[in-house]
């Protein structure tokens, strides 16, 4: 609990202190753009539709922007705090219903919270971590509601609960949750050969829940824009990530780490289990073989890859790694693979403590090495500190006790405060004031309401213009509409914002008149230019402005 109130002081310290144009600022602009045009049904990035995500993301940007009246760090990361907060308390849910005690919940949040993958999308404004919150809510609630032991009133709450998360979970990321939902929930149904309950009055009525909640926003769309014109942008969406077959594989144990070192325990362990043998498995491993099927099966067959696409796995990932100490899979596992599955799932916990208890000590010479890293000293060091003497002391209490149980705590507290040692330097490094301020020293021009257009920017460096100059920027898409544009301009002069490729195209061309050096910051080139048919020349940035 101490390293989970630690991680979690830790990051929100990270995400106030942020530079509010640092990261992927994509969901920001929108948001920003939503409260300028007052408009919050139909999103629009630069003048043009945005409907190739659904709002629910943007509108937790666009809300505490609106409260506060201005753009923020914090009020971007409000879906990644309610995205960790969720989807570690689900997964702590289904821990303490499957294994029971007091500690499975803690460490299966902990070890979902330390994965890699997990931890960087949470931290980085991206939408998935919030839909796998509400996906995996949804699905506990789904659970529960096929629970033979549950009441009534239970599975009605349940079942309810559960379609309210879907919508949540669509209105997020679209009808890909309704795809997973299914793919998880129907197989385990048959499974448990409990299908009718789906149908069943609570199950319409959940039924019913789903399609007023998701129908909503697509109504409301189509009555503003007119369904010819949704479909048409819709056709025009394409999804450009593009994997190979064993793409997945060679992944998700990179992104997994470091408790994918305890893939071969894992697999071992349900080999123990032989759920489609024999008896019938547990409703907890009926239910996660589903789980892990349900959601990679189809992104494994689509060609349209990401690791982002899998991170609904990543809770059952965890409890499975809980499991094979807060489990009978344990005991099988013991009992099956002899010396050989007791220590594939126990040498990892031994050398993430070693690895702890190393990096404590190796800190020191470090910064002696390097006295330039001694700003990020008392960001790094305490935390790091602390990991290696727990590792030190589990390491003692394993040797003399061999409680792999207390040694699976005592790695997870180790890691955790690695990862806070992580976040205290990298908030360190990002919340440069000098960084900042030149940032905002470049956008001035912008921010003084002069003539302005963005040529060839992406739509993050677009947002990231308008989060920083509160200005939102034209935009064009070639040098011809650029030059139309400064021809049009009173006074014939004014910036164009692009990207560090395209500037070299805008230097070259003729129908520019170029006014000093262009100004490089924060992913976006300024160049100020001006329409050489005009006598007047361009003023120049190292003359004093009036």
């Amino acid at each position: 609990m101490v390293a989970l109130a630690l991680s979690a002081l830790s990051l929100l310290w990270r995400f106030s202190v942020e530079p509010f144009e640092y990261g992927y600022t994509r969901y920001a602009g929108l948001a920003a753009e939503m409260l300028r045009s007052g408009d919050w049904v139909v999103m629009r990035a630069g003048g043009h539709l945005y409907l190739s995500k659904p709002p629910l993301y943007v509108w937790l940007i666009a809300a505490p922007m609106a409260l506060l009246g201005r753009t923020s760090s914090f009020a971007q990361h409000v879906p990644d705090v309610l995205a960790i907060g969720f989807s570690l308390g689900f997964t702590w849910a289904f821990a303490r219903h499957w294994f029971g005690g007091r500690s499975a919940g803690p460490c299966a949040a902990l070890v979902l919270a330390t994965s890699v993958g997990f931890a960087f999308l949470a931290r980085g404004k991206r939408i998935d971590p919030l839909f796998t919150a509400w996906l995996t809510g949804s699905l506990y609630f789904a659970w529960r509601a096929f629970e033979a032991s549950v009441s009534r009133r239970e599975r009605i709450c349940a079942t309810l609960g559960s379609y309210l998360l879907l919508v949540l979970a669509v209105l997020t990321k679209g009808p890909l949750a309704l795809a997973l939902y299914a793919l998880v929930i129907v197989p385990y149904a048959i499974w448990q050969r409990r299908i009718r309950q789906l149908a069943s009055r609570e199950g319409l009525g959940g039924l019913a829940l789903l399609l007023v909640g998701v129908g909503i926003w697509p109504a409301l769309v189509i009555r503003e824009l007119g369904f010819a014109e949704v479909l048409a942008h819709l056709s025009e969406v394409q999804i450009s990530r593009l994997g190979s077959p064993l793409y997945y594989a060679g992944q998700l144990p990179y992104h997994l780490l470091p408790w994918s070192a305890f893939l071969p325990a894992l697999v071992l362990s349900l080999w123990a289990a032989r759920p489609l043998r024999g008896s019938t498995p547990p409703t907890s491993l009926a239910f996660a073989l589903c789980w892990v099927a349900g959601v990679l099966l189809p992104l494994q067959f689509s060609h349209h890859k990401h690791y982002r696409y899998a991170l609904p796995v990543f809770p059952v990932f965890a409890l499975g790694v809980v499991a094979l100490w807060h489990s009978r899979a344990a005991a099988g596992l013991r009992a099956s693979g002899g010396a050989w599955g007791h220590w594939l799932a126990t040498v990892p916990l031994l050398l993430l403590l070693v690895a702890a208890a190393i990096a404590a000590v190796g800190v020191p010479f470090a910064l002696a090495l390097h006295p330039e890293w001694l700003e990020f000293a008392p960001c790094v060091a305490p935390p790091l500190a602390g990991a290696g003497l727990v590792g030190f002391l589990g390491l003692r209490r394993f040797v003399r006790t061999r409680d792999a149980r207390c040694t699976l705590e005592r790695a997870l507290v180790a890691v955790s405060l690695a990862f806070v040692a992580a976040d205290g330097a990298f908030t360190r490094f990002a919340a440069n004031p000098e960084r900042h301020a030149a940032v905002l020293a470049a956008f001035v021009p912008v921010m003084r309401g002069e003539p302005a257009l963005g040529y060839r920017l992406g739509l993050g460096a677009w947002s990231r213009v308008l989060l920083v100059s509160g200005i939102g920027v034209e935009s064009c898409s070639s040098a011809k509409e650029a030059i139309s544009w400064l021809h049009a301009v009173p006074g014939g002069e004014g910036w164009i914002l692009t990207s560090r490729k395209a500037s070299g195209r805008i230097l070259r061309n003729p129908g520019f008149a170029v006014g000093g050096e262009p100004i490089e910051r924060a992913g976006v080139t300024l160049i100020r230019v001006s329409d050489p048919a005009r006598a007047q020349p361009p003023a120049r940035l190292d003359q004093p402005a009036p």
